[in-house]
């Protein structure tokens, strides 16, 4: 079968004798029939592919299988291309100086060993091991010189490999700047690891997390990300370009091996193939070290080929330097060494290669892939726990066995066999959300392939494909089940597939040319196009349109976290920063302001009122699920500006950001007092504080009404004095505190947040009216500061929460003794509306919301409460709903005409706390129940002595 680009025609390449009968019973089904149902095998695959799609996997399944039976049916023919083996003897001499290179190699890079355990990251301890490394390449160059060469690229099979190439660049660089919209949370630490590690001039063999990254990785890309943004600076874009080299390097080298297994035209389709790969070009712009595992895997398999294919033992050496410098990267690249001893024994199983050349190439492998992967050696030898911290973290076992496992496993497995044509990775920065990996097209040639492997198992060639697959999957079938399938641990599958697909794109091309000779490419010419059109324009649209405008994916990127950092990079001189406790201390933020003091975040439930404020006054950033404090900030400073960080594509927002001017922070703040005359009432005016001198001789007002929320700084016992000339009261949450002159001094508890205030006073003469307070920790009566004063838009409301630490189900009042102490607290919280990301107690706690439940008109609701880990709802006094699973709503329909008595019961003792009440109005809105419709229980004051 010759290539048809240049090559001598298919008479002149001799087959392996060893075929046999094999090659004859394969080459009987060639021919019009031959090709005819190996075409309606295609076919049906492509229907099958497109029910797939479409949804119905128990249709595209079976039709699948179908047309597997059709494709073998037709008996693929031996597709790859035939070897020729042959083992130049070496002379003596450079034999004797590729010995003392490797002998050099070995010997540097069991110093380096030693130095890494004694001086760790000092350049000392470098210098061996790159020195080594240059023993293993001199020592391959000396065996290059007596080896035969790959034969060189054709004028035209440049022309069409400039072009795949350009379309691989494409796919990978356009609209690098906002696909991804961020920078995750992985690529800001791999980029401080190794820009920290070239400041200091300090470089681990391994890096150990100490940014929050859990788990340990080597250090290769750490490397090559630092010196990259050293040199082209730290920025996004640069950051991205890091995964785009190793990413558009792997295409040439998956067609110099495409190219050792099949002939020109096949390996070109197939490296058009990879080059329009939505699986590869996304990773290809995210800054994983994971890019670098189809890279290195290529680069390893490529030598270690050409070693077998063409006898060159340098191959041997320069697969294990690949090898090993993989080991250096992403965890799932472990898996790789059984890959390549898989192939060699292979290869001598099918009897392509003799045992004792197989021995030295294998000696010669494992010595070079020891020395190149001497720091991950030294970190397994140093720290074996942590070795294998990430790959326990994510295992699918847990505590269990494999065996008590087993259901999981095969659950995994299935979802991974499915995720090439069916139902893929449903994580938006892997993947088109539960869209198949592989282009329509590409997927119907894998499941050929892989028939078509099985229907060749004489050719060492469909072991080692098929054995790609078996190594390589598990990186993703054993990691944890709610992730299946995964397409970022099984990135090493990513030339497998490729190649596979392409095994029926050579056993029908060879028939193609066997049935059309000079006539070829003049009748495949419409079909090639069609399907050049649909790969193309499919990969394209589904990549850039479909997949970049996901929200899943748009948001999948940290992309909250990174426009927060572009915010306060572009406008936050000069504002205070209120930062949501989810967006809180990000890697993605210290990466793009490396000199910004991040402040503390602030808990969504005590941020309103806002209290400070910069000379340019502040920005306040709330995460997308927080959106009742999102509507509130809206609803009480409707003068701030509002920027929503949203999917171009759709609106979605992922985060909201206020920008305030200290006139907005100001503008609620005090009271709001009316003054009555006799016969006349003025309006509402604003006072700064709840006091008033009436000056002697001035004509003394009939009633001055101040209404407003006071807001208690702490939880505990305040003592309020009321000083007046006339009668007073100054009401709390619709309770009297104090009046005068009867009871001029109060002691009541509080809870930490807003409390509707009202106050009146009827005076009887001149005289200066004074509110005071002592608060719970102080000694002294001070007059009630301007900024604990708000009014409308700041509304009262909410519930009060007492949070109790401990577990249990005591709830009488003696359990709710601590809520005052040091031990506990209550605060009024505007809602039940909770995702906490800062623990307000250390769990396990327990938080009990109780008040009044006022619906704003009558009719019939539906309450939902939802909680992880549990709640329970009472009204009344009585208990009418308990979630029964974590996250999974209760319901309940009531008919509500007035206010009525409401307690909420949370309980939080594991993690991922949520609880939210939510209703459904008569009116048909559903919300979170608003804290317009809360109310507070009324305070008991107590009189004391002054």
């Amino acid at each position: 079968m010759g290539d048809r680009l240049g090559e001598p025609p298919a008479a002149t390449v001799q087959r392996p004798p060893t075929l046999g009968r094999w090659r004859q019973r394969a080459t009987a089904g060639r021919g019009m029939s031959g090709l005819a149902w190996a075409f309606l095998g295609l076919a049906l695959a492509l229907v099958a592919q497109m029910e797939a799609w479409e949804g119905r996997p128990g249709n595209a399944t079976a039709i699948f299988m179908l047309a597997a039976v059709v494709y073998l049916y037709s008996r693929p023919s031996y597709t790859f291309r035939p070897l020729s083996v042959r083992f130049p003897a070496l002379p003596r001499q450079s034999r004797d100086v590729a010995l003392m290179w490797l002998a050099g190699a070995v010997i540097l890079g069991s110093l380096g060993l030693l130095l890494f355990a004694s001086h760790g990251g000092e350049l000392i301890a470098w210098a061996p091991y790159l020195a080594s490394l240059l023993c293993l390449v001199a020592a391959a160059q000396v065996l290059r010189r007596h080896e035969e060469r790959a034969p060189r690229p054709l004028g035209r099979e440049w022309a069409f490999l400039a072009a795949i190439l350009s379309w691989g660049a494409f796919m990978r660089l356009h609209r690098l700047d906002s696909f991804p919209a961020g920078i995750y949370y992985d690529e800001a630490v791999n980029a401080m690891e190794g820009l920290r590690a070239l400041a200091e001039g300090y470089f681990p063999p391994f890096f150990a997390g100490e940014l929050g990254f859990y788990g340990r990785f080597g250090a290769l890309y750490e490397y090559w990300v630092g010196a990259a943004l050293s040199f082209w600076g730290s920025n996004e874009l640069a950051l991205r370009l890091t995964a785009v080299f190793p990413g558009l390097l792997a295409l040439p080298l998956f067609y110099l091996l495409a190219r050792e297994l099949f002939d020109r035209p096949v390996a070109l389709a197939a490296t058009l193939m990879l080059a329009t790969s939505r699986w590869h070009a996304n990773f290809s712009r995210i800054a994983f070290d994971a890019i670098l595992v189809p890279t290195l895997l290529l680069a390893a398999l490529l030598f270690l080929v050409r070693g077998i294919h063409r006898s060159q033992r340098s191959g041997y050496l320069l697969a294990g330097i690949c090898l090993g410098l993989g080991l250096m990267t992403y965890t799932a690249f472990r898996l790789a060494p059984l890959l390549l001893l898989a192939a060699v024994t292979l290869y001598v199983l099918l009897r392509q290669l003799p045992l004792k050349e197989a021995a030295l190439g294998l000696a010669l492998l494992i010595a070079a892939t020891a020395v190149a992967a001497t720091p991950e050696i030294h970190h397994y030898l140093s720290d074996p726990e942590s070795f294998s911290e990430r790959t326990r973290r994510v295992s699918i076992q847990g505590d269990r066995s494999l065996w008590e496992a087993r259901e999981d496993v095969l659950e995994s497995l299935k979802r991974h066999l499915g995720m090439f044509n069916l139902a893929g990775d449903r994580n938006g920065r892997h993947n088109l959300p539960g869209a198949p990996q592989l282009h329509p097209l590409t997927g119907s040639l894998f499941v050929l392939g892989a028939f078509g492997c099985l229907a060749l198992l004489r050719a060492p060639q469909s072991w080692m494909l098929l054995v790609w697959i078996l190594v390589m999957l598990p990186a993703g079938v054993l990691s944890v089940l709610f992730e299946a399938p995964q397409a970022l641990r099984t990135i090493g599958l990513v030339p497998a597939v490729y190649l596979i697909a392409a095994v029926p794109l050579a056993d029908l091309w060879s028939r193609w040319c066997d049935t059309f000779g000079a006539r070829r490419w003049r009748l495949l010419a419409p079909a090639l196009a069609a399907g050049l059109v649909w790969l193309l324009a499919g990969s394209y649209h589904t990549f850039f349109l479909r997949q970049a405008s996901d929200f899943a994916v748009w948001n999948g990127f940290s992309t909250p976290e990174t426009h927060m950092a572009l915010s306060i990079r572009a406008r936050g001189q000069g504002r205070t920063i209120y930062v949501d406790p989810v967006l809180h201390g990000q890697p993605t933020v210290r990466f793009l302001l490396p000199e910004y003091a991040e402040p503390d975040p602030y808990v969504p439930q005590e941020v309103l009122p806002l209290r400070e404020s910069g000379p340019e006054g502040a920005l306040v950033f709330v995460w997308e699920q927080h959106r009742s404090l999102a509507q509130l900030l809206a609803r009480w400073y409707p003068t701030a500006e509002l920027v929503e960080h949203a999917n171009p594509a759709d609106g979605h927002a992922s985060m909201y950001e206020f920008i305030l001017s200290p006139a907005d922070i100001e503008q609620p703040r005090g009271l709001e007092m009316e003054t009555a005359w006799p016969g006349e009432s003025g309006g509402p005016l604003p006072s700064p504080r709840l006091e008033l001198e009436l000056a002697e001789g001035m004509p003394l007002p009939q009633a001055v009404t101040w209404r407003g929320v006071l807001v208690a700084p702490q939880s505990g016992t305040y003592r309020f004095r009321l000083e007046a000339p006339g009668q007073a009261a100054v009401m709390l949450d619709g309770a009297t505190v104090v009046r005068a002159p009867e009871v001029r001094t109060a002691e009541v508890h509080l809870a930490r947040g807003r409390h509707d205030l009202w106050a009146q006073l009827l005076p009887d003469r001149a005289g200066r009216l004074q509110f005071l307070w002592r608060l719970p920790d102080a000694t002294e009566y001070v007059a009630v500061s301007e900024q604990y004063f708000y009014h409308f838009p700041v509304e009262p409301g909410g519930l009060q929460g007492d949070y109790l630490p401990g577990a249990g189900d005591d709830w009488s009042p003696s359990a709710l003794a601590p809520a005052g102490s040091s031990q506990g607290f209550s605060r009024v919280d505007p809602w039940v509306d909770m995702f906490v990301h800062k623990l307000p107690l250390e769990r396990p706690y327990r938080v009990r919301w109780h008040g009044w439940l006022v619906p704003p008109m009558p009719g019939q609701y539906v309450l939902s409460l939802s909680a992880r880990d549990r709640a329970q709802l009472w009204l009344d006094g009585e208990p009418v709903l308990d979630t029964a699973e974590p996250e999974v709503p209760a319901l309940l329909a009531v008919e509500l005409a007035w206010a009525v008595p409401i307690e909420v019961r949370f309980w939080d003792e594991t993690g991922h706390t949520r609880v939210k009440l939510r209703w459904l109005r008569p009116d048909g809105l559903e919300e979170v129940v608003p804290t317009s419709a809360l109310l507070p229980p009324a305070p008991r004051a107590v009189a004391v002595g002054d």
